[in-house]
């Protein structure tokens, strides 16, 4: 394995496992078996190597996320293969997911929400979009598109983050129960 490929597996494992903020650059350098100045030269600094990490990753998620959020008329089946497409993601890339949570989560003003903040409000985006479509079919979500989204981005991490913890697989079935239960508070209001 090339030096880059190894510090960024490296630093996937060590930010996921204990926050960017608590892993310095030496032992990011050593568990990737390399020293600070290749690093350097690759990332430039510590937070190059969490960018390139989410840069990594968020461009897969995205690009899958995208495919998913097209509306065509059916709500239900659009927040099913929303829904998937998380489940899916989070079941491949456990330790990713993981990561981006923990970075999401993290204070407003440090790196590590800076750097995730781009993909997130792409995401946001992609499903509020689907939201903004179905209100032309839903009267009952016009002017709630974004509190849609912000509540099924909620719902959907809410549930992996449980079934993992509880090591529940994440499959189909969940990602089903999921969206129904997302679906029946979007209309209740």
């Amino acid at each position: 394995m090339e030096t880059p490929d190894r510090i960024l597996r490296a630093a996937l494992v060590l930010f996921a496992s204990r926050g960017y903020e608590a892993v310095g650059v030496q032992e990011l350098a050593e568990v990737a078996e390399t020293t600070k100045p290749p690093l350097y030269h690759h990332f430039d600094s510590k937070r190059g190597v969490l960018e390139a990490v989410v840069r990594l990753h968020t461009e897969e998620w995205l690009a899958r996320l995208e495919r998913a959020a097209q509306y065509r008329g059916d709500l239900a089946q659009t927040i099913l293969s929303v829904a998937r497409a998380f489940f899916g993601y989070a079941s491949e890339h456990p330790t990713y997911h993981r990561l981006h949570l923990a970075l999401w989560y993290a204070p407003p003003d440090s790196v590590s929400h800076q750097v995730i903040a781009p993909p997130l409000l792409r995401q946001h985006q992609l499903l509020e979009g689907i939201f903004t479509e179905a209100a032309r079919d839903h009267r009952v979500l016009r002017g709630r598109q974004a509190l849609q989204a912000i509540a099924l981005t909620g719902v959907l991490n809410g549930f992996i983050s449980s079934l993992v913890e509880a090591g529940v697989k994440l499959d189909a079935r969940m990602a089903r129960q999921a969206s129904r239960h997302f679906l029946h508070g979007a209309f209740s209001i």
